[in-house]
């Protein structure tokens, strides 16, 4: 096996948490084939427009990279920002299949775990064959394909084409999205299962990738790989929900016992049922929270509605704050115009692994004013359902891990949440008022795409 990065320290693989210090990152350059997403298939390989790939590598990855440079791997850049950024080499520093690229065993590349795999022949012939069988390739590409060097053929992999720009079959664009292909939850990795077939050879390629390179020998292992149901095939096109499709913007791990997993447009109810069941099964967390957003492109994962940015503080998309729902920069004409516009909601479910049959639920984020916070009482109220009382409550990092369900929060709760467009601070929990029954797990079919609202970064 080739020697693109050397292994003398163990770093150990694990996460528990979306705010804790960054150690080692996996990340992609962006590749020539990210310039080949053209406008007649920019929707089938996800994107919603032709990106400039020259502005998309200097003015974005490359700060990016040395940022992550300078405090992961500082030995790889400081000094260097001059000779790295001439414009005589032409951004070798940055190119994975270039002698002068950084090779930091700190920030990963992807291309660069793919060339050191394919260094082993047996290895080399299963993966050509794999991508082969799934690209519909002719035998004498096959063979072509197999004649390549390592590096070539990493490249070959991602980009779809050849050194003399010969285009064998569809890039994979997506690829720079590394959070997507895997999540590291603790010493565990749980892979993803793409809901899009644009992302088939990718989520392949990162399984050849976390099997077979020696960067993750210590934990193949506990390597969690979600499986189709037996009768996955026979499914109606309308049987979208019952597939397994999981994408890693779809999983956030909020403390070591405790992960988010949505069910989206990209990941399936199966799915969310599967991780529940084998990550409770293999003791990586005690408590699992679904939240079921709507399933359009707008929203797209968990990740696209909110984000961690702080132990206490989430940054939410101002669509769900309580001036969007209530519609308060709107006339009354407008509100009543609007009442009959079905409201997004996002739906919560809360499963412990010691009472996985007794799930909390809460079905929307709504806030009270500051003022009425204050002088709402802070006393749990009982939420009665067919079968029992209780007293739901959702587990969260803030407040001693727990912020009521049942009862609005006080004014240093409601502190949790920021939202993106109002600025205001809002809870994550609901009035017993708004709490009820478990749905379906039917989440209807899929909506109109539209753009976007933000970009992920890998």
């Amino acid at each position: 096996m080739s020697k693109n990065y050397s292994y003398k320290a163990k770093v150990p693989v694990s996460v528990s948490s979306e705010v804790g210090r960054l150690r080692r990152v996996l990340v992609h350059s962006p590749d020539s084939g990210l310039g080949k997403v053209v406008p007649s298939k920019a929707q089938d390989w996800l994107f919603e427009d032709i990106v400039h790939l020259d502005t998309i590598r200097r003015k974005e990855y490359d700060f990016y990279t040395k940022i992550l440079l300078y405090f992961l791997d500082p030995a790889k850049i400081r000094g260097r920002l001059a000779e790295v950024d001439d414009t005589v080499n032409r951004r070798a520093f940055y190119k994975p299949g270039n002698d002068q690229f950084f090779r930091s065993d700190k920030v990963v590349e992807l291309q660069w775990l793919l060339a050191d795999i394919l260094a082993d022949d047996a290895i080399k012939m299963k993966l050509v064959a794999s991508v082969c069988a799934i690209e519909a390739c002719s035998y004498e590409t096959q063979q072509d394909l197999q004649e390549l060097d390592p590096v070539q053929l990493a490249k070959t992999f991602i980009s779809g084409a050849t050194n003399d720009d010969r285009l064998l079959f569809a890039p994979i664009p997506n690829f720079i999205f590394t959070r997507d292909i895997g999540i590291v939850v603790n010493n565990y990795v749980l892979l993803n299962k793409p809901a899009k077939k644009a992302r088939t050879r990718e989520a392949l390629l990162a399984k050849y990738i976390f099997f077979n390179h020696p960067l993750f020998r210590e934990y193949q292992e506990n390597i969690i790989e979600l499986t189709d149901t037996h009768h996955h095939f026979l499914l109606p096109r309308e049987g979208d929900d019952h597939k397994v499709t999981l994408e890693g913007g779809d999983v956030m791990v909020v403390s070591k016992d405790h992960i988010l997993i949505g069910i989206s447009e990209r990941t399936s109810p199966q799915a969310a049922h599967q991780a529940i069941q084998v990550l409770f099964e293999k003791n990586v967390v005690k408590k699992v929270t679904i939240i079921r957003i709507p399933k359009k492109r707008d929203f797209m994962h968990i990740d696209t509605i909110f984000t961690q940015v702080k132990r206490n503080v989430w940054i939410l998309l101002g669509t769900f704050s309580n001036k969007a729902i209530k519609h308060e920069d709107s006339d009354e004409i407008q509100r009543i115009l609007d009442s009959n516009k079905k409201e997004e909601k996002l739906r919560i479910i809360q499963f412990r692994k010691k009472d996985p049959d007794n799930p909390e639920y809460s079905t929307a984020w709504k806030t009270s004013s500051p003022t009425s916070a204050k002088t709402t009482s802070n006393a749990p109220r009982r939420h009665s359902s067919s079968t029992r009382e209780t007293t739901s409550s959702l587990s969260t990092p803030g407040n001693n891990g727990r912020i009521p369900a049942t009862c609005w929060p006080s004014k240093k709760a409601w502190s949790w949440v920021m939202t993106a467009t109002t600025r205001q601070w809002m809870p994550l929990k609901t009035p017993a008022s708004t709490l009820s029954p478990p749905e379906s797990s039917s989440t209807g079919s899929s909506r109109e795409r539209s753009t976007p609202t933000n970009s992920r970064i890998p």
